[in-house]
């Protein structure tokens, strides 16, 4: 087994290069607590919404990768939550992954072959890519 601060490295490869995903993830469950923001997060509410905004409203950069996330109700849940807790809005990518990890396994995605991993995977990278104006982009870029 990969040791995690190596598994989260790998993570952290797999999100800036934008391959497939369930391949280079090793998930394991972790207890949910709700938590507040920190790693670099803004704490304000409207910078929140305007992540989410940009993620799933219609107008918004990502909705189109939103679209297909919410065809899987654990990707939508995860992805629901990692912008309900902020975490699309923390520019450090080890944070951004720790913040959003609880989220990940409270929605039942449990293992690196589910495909709802690799979708909210596609929305984290849009909201880097497309909404790095509302979301928080990574440090350092991708």
């Amino acid at each position: 087994m990969t040791s995690p601060p190596r598994t989260l490295a790998l993570c952290g490869l797999c999100l800036l290069a934008s391959q497939p995903f369930a391949a280079c993830l090793e998930i394991e469950a972790v207890s949910y607590t709700p938590r507040t923001l920190d790693g670099g997060a803004s704490d304000s509410g409207e910078d929140r919404d305007a992540c989410r905004r940009c993620v799933i409203e219609p107008a918004g950069a990502c909705f189109d990768v939103y679209q297909i996330c919410t065809r899987d109700p654990k990707c939508d849940e995860a992805t629901l939550c990692a912008l309900a807790d902020g975490c699309l809005n923390i520019p450090e990518l080890q944070a951004r992954i720790d913040c959003a990890l609880p989220c990940i396994t409270a929605a039942g995605i449990l293992g690196n072959q589910d495909p709802a991993l690799a979708l909210a995977l596609d929305v984290n990278l849009c909201s880097v890519e497309r909404c790095a104006d509302s979301c928080s982009p990574l440090s350092g870029g991708i």
